[in-house]
């Protein structure tokens, strides 16, 4: 037969229970006493212990509103990546991976190495050409917008 942690504490506890004078307030200090003890007017408030310091913590916070934006006063820089032939325009990141990009997008790009050095996952992105698999958004795009031409 085997008793697991639970069951070994409960049988400690009434063991310590019952040998005790003030029953097992020597385990949980703030627990009421047992009547008929020394002290058995005293009731002792019940407390949480580490929860209890928890929510000190966060009484004079707000939270009826959601929280701004960590730290970033007007949120990432956004671009527009309109995909062609296909036209379907998304909103990304910049410095978002394109793979990531594409792969939301549901445009079919073929990879083989994904590590950048075959050329399968080539795209041409505001004319130049850029391998999918290793680029990233650019930054700073003009008016925030780029065009990525994936061949067929």
């Amino acid at each position: 037969m085997t008793f697991g942690r639970s069951s070994v504490w409960l049988a400690l506890c009434a063991v310590a229970a019952l040998l005790s004078n003030e029953g097992y307030a020597f385990l949980f200090p703030s627990a009421p006493l047992r009547s008929g003890s020394a002290h058995s007017s005293r009731v002792a408030p019940v407390h949480m212990g580490w929860f209890d310091a928890v929510k000190k913590g966060f009484e004079n916070e707000e939270m009826s509103q959601p929280a701004p934006n960590a730290g970033l006063k007007n949120g990432p820089p956004t671009v527009s990546i309109t995909f062609m032939p296909a036209g379907k325009q998304v909103t990304a990141v910049a410095g978002q991976s394109l793979k990531d990009v594409a792969q939301a997008a549901r445009i079919p790009i073929k990879y083989n190495c994904k590590k950048g050095e075959c050329g399968t996952c080539e795209v041409v992105l505001n004319g130049k050409k850029v391998r999918t698999c290793v680029g990233i958004v650019p930054r700073g795009a003009r008016k925030n917008e780029v065009t990525i031409k994936v061949p067929n």
